[in-house]
């Protein structure tokens, strides 16, 4: 079942957070359709959040870095 399937179980959630690393991006490359559902879910009004383990950039570096390969984030 992929995450199309999942609708009836997220009623009533409202965002999700999503790890970066392994999760939407490996290395230097995002993973494939991670893009895709995280469009996906905002267009369905769910709030993305992102967080990592990456103490050493700076918000706006990680944000950039994100937007460049297209997950248009904040």
């Amino acid at each position: 079942m992929g995450w199309q399937g999942t609708a009836v179980e997220m009623r009533g959630v409202r965002g999700i957070v999503f790890d970066l690393d392994g999760t939407l991006i490996r290395g230097n490359r995002p993973l494939a359709s991670a893009i895709e559902i995280v469009a996906r879910l905002r267009q369905a009004g769910m709030r993305i959040v992102f967080c990592t383990q990456d103490n050493e950039s700076e918000e706006t570096a990680i944000a950039a870095r994100l937007n460049q390969f297209g997950f248009n984030a904040a």
